[in-house]
């Protein structure tokens, strides 16, 4: 019983698939409604894991096949994800920037960059601001090449970066309560936008991800 029905499905496929006609599995019964497949989500219930051989082309596995047949994207969902993954894009390329450009100026100029604060900063203390002006360029440059990276690197570097700016905001807090009041606001500023956009398109992100939607970058 169970060869007779691979054969006749895999005939089925073949037949039905080279003129163009659509197999009877994929058709909606009389007087019903289709309902789309949700999105991302494969037919493996239809057809499982058979193999159809295909003259001509080879053996395909009757999943793939069948995706042909029955998956039908959401090509306006689709633009609105590749859209949001622009967007990343062009954060992790701003975050960069700043990134290298307060790294340099913590490794070239430490004392200059902290007197808006108050803090004196002596040849010894200089070295522990340019070893943060080390890491702050070591950031950047990873944002930098990030930016082409597919849907699950872009998840990975901006849960790194909503890290960062969510520490160096606490950070920046304490520094302010230790009296170097508003001369720290710019440096609160920074850390709330940079960590309210990395948090909200990762989240983005991350509900895309599970609704399994996939688009080429």
């Amino acid at each position: 019983m169970s060869g007779s029905f691979n054969l006749d499905f895999e005939n089925e496929l073949v037949n039905g698939g080279s003129s163009g006609k659509v197999p009877s599995f994929a058709r909606a019964p009389p007087n019903s409604r289709a309902a789309p497949l949700p999105i991302g989500r494969r037919p493996a219930d239809l057809c499982g894991r058979m193999l159809v051989i295909m003259p001509g082309i080879g053996t395909m596995n009757a999943e793939d096949l069948t995706l042909g047949i029955l998956y039908r994207p959401n090509q306006s969902a689709i633009s609105g994800i590749q859209r949001g993954e622009e967007i990343v894009k062009l954060l992790l390329v701003v975050s960069a920037i700043l990134a290298c450009l307060f790294g340099l100026m913590l490794i070239l100029i430490p004392d200059k960059f902290y007197e808006p604060a108050g803090i004196a900063m002596t040849p010894m203390m200089a070295t522990i601001a340019q070893a943060h002006g080390a890491t702050l360029i070591g950031l950047g440059v990873i944002n930098w090449f990030a930016r082409n990276a597919d849907r699950q690197g872009l998840i990975a570097v901006c849960t790194g970066n909503l890290v960062v700016q969510v520490l160096s905001l606490l950070v920046v807090l304490r520094t302010m309560q230790l009296g170097a009041g508003s001369a720290v606001a710019p440096g609160i500023a920074i850390h709330v936008i940079l960590g309210a956009l990395f948090g909200y398109f990762l989240a983005k992100l991350k509900r895309d991800f599970r609704g399994g939607v996939t688009s080429g970058m």
